[in-house]
């Protein structure tokens, strides 16, 4: 049985990613498109990591440039000022909200996300849901580390938890720690693996399926 459901945020949980993307574009809106273009590309590839690593690969591979731990911790402020009240008022992904609020007594719900961790838990407060979850957590520990944490203090073997996310490298994060994987299928998330649900509407229906598996899900598109 599932006892453990892990949700990303961005994309997942919020329709928040498209203003993360924008912010990128206005924090480097002085570089060349072509390298506006290539920055874009790698944030969206690199869903659920955090901005940090993703400003450091900025710099290191596209840019070229060094990055003082100064300039890192502007970067870092510039982003927060762009994008918390937005993704804070954003919409819900369609059947979210409705399977936090039915779920949160039945399973263990957790936030494993690349924001970092105070301004995650922040906007979640926002939205009135902090009650519904066991912990929120997110960067600077990448989510393998997150993961291992969760089952590690909850007692949960990995057959008992699953990982909601809607990019590549959720997926890699579940198979390194040996989750269940659901993928919310999007602009991040076109690959295979697992079960792929193109909104939330139907997760309900795809844990209990996994909690009568005995091995691995087929999975396969729902919704």
């Amino acid at each position: 049985m599932i006892r453990a459901v892990l949700l990303d945020f961005d994309g997942v949980i919020l329709e928040s990613v498209a203003y993360k993307t924008r912010a990128f574009e206005a924090l480097f809106a002085g570089e060349a498109p072509e390298v506006r273009e290539a920055i874009v590309r790698y944030h969206l590839r690199h869903g659920g990591v955090s901005r940090y690593e993703k400003f450091r690969h900025i710099y290191a591979n596209i840019l070229g440039r060094p990055l003082p731990a100064e300039r890192l911790a502007a970067l870092s402020r510039d982003f927060s000022r762009l994008v918390v009240d937005q993704v804070a008022a954003a919409e819900w992904v369609p059947g979210a909200r409705r399977f936090i609020r039915r779920n949160h007594r039945r399973r263990d719900l957790f936030v494993v996300s690349g924001t970092p961790g105070a301004e995650l838990r922040a906007i979640v407060a926002r939205r009135g849901l902090a009650a519904c979850f066991r912990g929120i957590f997110g960067s600077p520990d990448p989510k393998p580390v997150l993961i291992r944490r969760i089952l590690r203090k909850g007692s949960y073997r990995p057959s008992e938890a699953v990982l909601v996310g809607d990019a590549e490298t959720d997926l890699d994060a579940a198979r390194e720690t040996g989750i269940f994987f659901v993928a919310r299928t999007g602009p991040v998330f076109r690959g295979g693996g697992g079960f792929r649900l193109p909104d939330l509407r139907a997760l309900e229906a795809v844990l209990r399926c996994l909690d009568e598996e005995s091995g691995e899900p087929a999975g396969g598109d729902w919704g």
